[in-house]
C-alpha cells in the first residue's frame, strides 16, 4: 500500500484525524485570500526546512520516510526536481 493510500485510509478510519483535517480546512476557508496566501508561504518555508532537515526524531521527514518505507534522498531529489 502506498503512503497516500495509508494516509487516506487513516483519514477515513480515524475520526480524530478527520476532525483535525476538517478544522484546518475551515480555518483556511474563513481567511481572506491575502491572509491565506501569507499562511501558505509561511507553511511552505516550514515544510522546506522539515524536508531537508537531518533530524530523525518522531515526525521528522526522515522518520516519516522510514515509516512509509521511502528512501530519503530519492524523495528529496524528486521534491527538488518537481519544484524547479
Amino acid at each position: 500500500m502506498s503512503a497516500p493510500e495509508v494516509l487516506l485510509r487513516k483519514l477515513i478510519t480515524d475520526p480524530e484525524e478527520l476532525r483535525t483535517r476538517f478544522a484546518e480546512r475551515c480555518v483556511l476557508a474563513k481567511m481572506d485570500k491575502a491572509a491565506a496566501i501569507k499562511q501558505t508561504e509561511e507553511e511552505w518555508e516550514l515544510v522546506q526546512r522539515w524536508v531537508f532537515s537531518d533530524s530523525t526524531k518522531t515526525g521528522s521527514f526522515i522518520w516519516c520516510c522510514d515509516f512509509f518505507n521511502i528512501e530519503v534522498e530519492p524523495a528529496r531529489r524528486a521534491i527538488r526536481e518537481k519544484r524547479q
